[in-house]
């Protein structure tokens, strides 16, 4: 019957259309798990991109929702949920809210995924080997089939396409929410790698102490990253702006808006940032005299959410003496290395670890918290 014919070849059609989705699912994925914001890439795009926060029960402690959704519960019952940030300084601090957060954020960017992913993840360089056991363990966990690691600070040259084959020198920095990663490579090896526990929330916190010093006046971490934010240059200190902030009066609480202007923040600023600076000479202070050619040429490669920051290439320019280039996409270069970095194992040992090795060395028992999202 006709009717029935183009029924069947209805089903055929929304059949082949289902099973087209799941042949390009997702097998290969990076991974950039940060303090703030966890992003997952794969084949040329983001596939999420969400809060690294766990929405918990203040009265059981179940856990009621990861990323949005635990922004979302949190707004809704403030009084009766609170926030858990499973990572801090780079390195997982609970393993049972990163090995849900992980699971949930693999469900929701794989979405029809039928195979277990293979996963490069990014991490700071100095993260001892049990905290990379651990974090290995719960990606497995979570779902993952084979997982690798790579530095944030290696993750972000790969990203830029940048060979790390030859000879040449390159300096890679990357600066975070509370971690700032450094490190120097040469002929596919490190040759010096450093991380400090300073980022961009650093310089949120010295805003906030010198409005609080000086003003007596009590601002958010919001506020501080609007006045940050809304700086001309911190290379130019003539660039002189004057803008409103709001907070309460330390004294008695009551609200206030004030005008400040930038003259005093540049030099807030620029000493917040010393520990980069100090940082930065200590891994160029590693480097032979034969690279300081390769130096000067090439520069610092800048990346992460803080590189944005204005005239920060500028400043770190002239007090190093070399070319500072911030990266394209520079909160985006991390993870969209560690997707780049599939395949280069074999040939970048020393910069891409292979999770296999960790997993026999100890066993995580299972948690027995609830999760009722």
């Amino acid at each position: 019957h006709p009717r029935v014919r183009r029924q069947r070849q209805m089903c055929i059609r929304d059949r082949d259309k289902e099973m087209k989705s799941f042949s390009k699912s997702v097998s290969r994925i990076g991974i950039d798990m940060g303090s703030s914001q966890t992003r997952i890439f794969s084949e040329g795009q983001l596939l999420l991109e969400e809060k690294t926060v766990v929405a918990v029960d203040n009265t059981n402690d179940d856990i009621l929702g990861f990323g949005t959704d635990a922004i979302i519960h949190y707004h809704t019952e403030p009084q009766r949920v609170r926030l858990e940030w499973p990572v801090k300084n780079g390195a997982m601090i609970d393993y049972y809210y990163t090995r849900g957060i992980l699971s949930y954020f693999l469900k929701k960017g794989l979405k029809h995924s039928l195979s277990r992913p293979e996963i490069v993840m990014s991490i700071p360089s100095g993260l001892s080997s049990v905290a990379r056991h651990a974090l290995i363990d719960a990606t497995m966990h979570a779902g993952a089939a084979k997982v690798y690691l790579v530095s944030s600070s290696a993750a972000a040259i790969f990203g830029q396409g940048i060979s790390l084959g030859g000879s040449d020198v390159i300096l890679s920095v990357v600066m975070g929410r509370d971690i700032t990663d450094c490190g120097l490579f040469s002929c596919g090896g490190i040759v010096a790698q450093e991380q400090i526990a300073f980022g961009g929330n650093s310089i949120n916190e010295e805003i906030q102490a010198y409005v609080r010093d000086s003003l007596k006046i009590v601002i958010g971490e919001e506020e501080a990253e609007v006045i940050k934010q809304s700086m001309v240059s911190i290379a130019d200190p003539n660039a002189v702006k004057v803008f409103t902030i709001h907070g309460r009066r330390l004294v008695d609480g009551g609200a206030v808006a004030v005008e400040i202007n930038t003259t005093a923040l540049y030099q807030v600023i620029q000493t917040a940032l010393m520990p980069v600076l100090e940082s930065i000479e200590r891994i160029i202070r590693r480097a032979t005299p034969d690279m300081a050619e390769d130096l000067l040429r090439n520069g610092l490669l800048l990346s992460g959410g803080a590189a944005q920051l204005s005239g920060l290439n500028h400043w770190l320019s002239a007090q190093l003496g070399i070319p500072v280039v911030i990266t394209k996409h520079s909160d985006l270069a991390v993870v969209i290395g560690c997707y780049r970095s599939f395949d280069k194992y074999r040939q970048f040992p020393d910069l891409i670890e292979s999770g296999d090795k960790y997993l026999s060395l100890i066993h995580i028992s299972e948690p027995t918290r609830r999760v009722v999202i």
